[in-house]
């Protein structure tokens, strides 16, 4: 499956999974930049913009703390500060076709990326590294964390 398409699969999904919480959404065509889908809370009438980002990668990464769901940002997305822009992170076991999902703000995304990267870059290395504009966002596939199934992130 091409990445495009496990991307579509994401934003589906993310979709569905709006629409059964009963929230209003609407996938976004073309060259809309770090929105893909546009919802509405009619509980308390706010619009949220929200990013989706897709994996289907586990990772083995010691320096963050063994098995993680990653997926990949850029330095952009370290200065992110919008309460209206909510990140949606879905990892799909293409085993399985379980999939879990994770909501999470975008100051908690940039704090994180931001940390992350410094963290990266002061681990130890088996070969020099070189900074760059590559970020990750990570969870531990073991972690309860308060991110996965978050739709109250809308409720603010």
């Amino acid at each position: 499956m091409s990445s495009n398409s496990i991307n579509l699969v994401g934003e589906f999904y993310a979709m569905s999974r709006l629409f059964l919480e009963g929230y209003e959404a609407t996938l976004t065509l073309g060259n809309t930049k770090g929105i893909d889908i546009l919802l509405y809370n009619p509980k308390n009438d706010k619009q949220f913009k929200v990013e989706v980002k897709t994996s289907t990668s586990i990772f083995n990464e010691k320096i963050f703390g063994g098995k993680v769901f990653s997926w990949m940002m850029g330095k952009k997305h370290e200065i992110l500060n919008d309460e209206n822009l909510i990140f949606c992170f879905i990892f799909i076991d293409k085993v399985t076709k379980e999939y879990r999902i994770f909501f999470v703000p975008s100051e908690d995304v940039g704090k994180y990326c931001k940390w992350e990267h410094e963290h990266w870059l002061k681990s130890e290395h088996k070969k020099p590294v070189k900074d760059g504009d590559m970020r990750c966002f990570r969870i531990k596939i073991d972690e309860t964390t308060q991110y996965e199934n978050n739709f109250k992130v809308f409720e603010q």
